[in-house]
């Protein structure tokens, strides 16, 4: 370049190739890097490619642990449901039972000891068990004389039943026919026509539908019109004034 700009054209030709060689020189070196700038950045991306992976891969992990999380949660929340609804549910039945064995009948002239619990409950069916069960009327006329001799015990005695099966269904607790079986369990003959008569009375009118739906009446003896053992009986509005005032308002 030197020997151009000094008039000397005979140097022209090396300082010309000499130029050349260096800008082809740079320009191998400006491709090299543009390589390995190319090279770098894939490399950079391949990097950022496996650490969008592992992140992907984590907050998939952290998602089925958040779901694992939420399902033990859930199965935790049912079980102590489960738990509360049970403890409620067996002091109830215990108080029903308790009940019943303070039952007493009346005492007698001669002295003799009086019928508790469920003996006194036997004691009150004998008299109703010759009527027809077609005969709904005359059922629950003579249904309605007997409770009103015995308001005291009959009243708490139905009145706490039906509460243990309302707070069955109400309940959310699942396969609730199982808990309802285990109060039909606790039922005696005697009970079950007890509780048949009392359906045929406007006393159990709000109990019908449970005693249908969990089949409360299904061991009720045939020979005490067990053939209505899905509490299919007739209402009856033959109440007495002295007698509406014993209406379970609750039930």
């Amino acid at each position: 370049m030197l020997a151009i700009f000094s008039g000397d054209t005979t140097k022209a030709g090396p300082a010309g190739d000499m130029f050349g060689a260096i800008t082809s020189l740079f320009t191998g070196l400006a491709f090299a890097g543009l390589i390995g700038t190319m090279i770098f950045q894939q490399r950079e991306l391949k990097l950022q490619r496996n650490e969008l992976k592992l992140q992907r891969e984590e907050v998939s992990g952290t998602r089925e642990e958040i779901k694992a999380q939420r399902e033990q949660m859930e199965l935790q929340n049912q079980q102590m449901q489960k738990q509360m609804f049970e403890e409620t549910f067996f002091q109830m039945l215990k108080v029903f039972n308790d009940y019943i064995q303070d039952i007493t009948g009346p005492i007698s002239k001669d002295g003799t000891i009086p019928r508790k619990g469920r003996d006194e409950l036997a004691n009150l069916t004998p008299s109703m068990t010759y009527y027809s069960s077609d005969n709904q009327q005359e059922i629950a006329t003579e249904y309605l004389n007997m409770y009103d001799g015995n308001t005291d015990d009959l009243g708490g005695y139905f009145r706490i039943i039906y509460n243990i099966i309302k707070y069955v269904h109400t309940s959310e607790i699942p396969n609730k026919k199982f808990y309802t079986n285990i109060v039909r369990a606790q039922l005696s003959e005697s009970e079950l026509v007890l509780l048949k008569y009392n359906l045929s009375t406007p006393l159990g009118e709000k109990f019908i539908l449970y005693v249908n739906e969990y089949d409360l009446l299904k061991h009720c003896p045939e020979k005490y019109g067990g053939e209505n053992r899905h509490g299919n009986v007739s209402q009856v509005g033959i109440v007495a004034d002295h007698i509406k005032e014993l209406f379970i308002e609750d039930a």
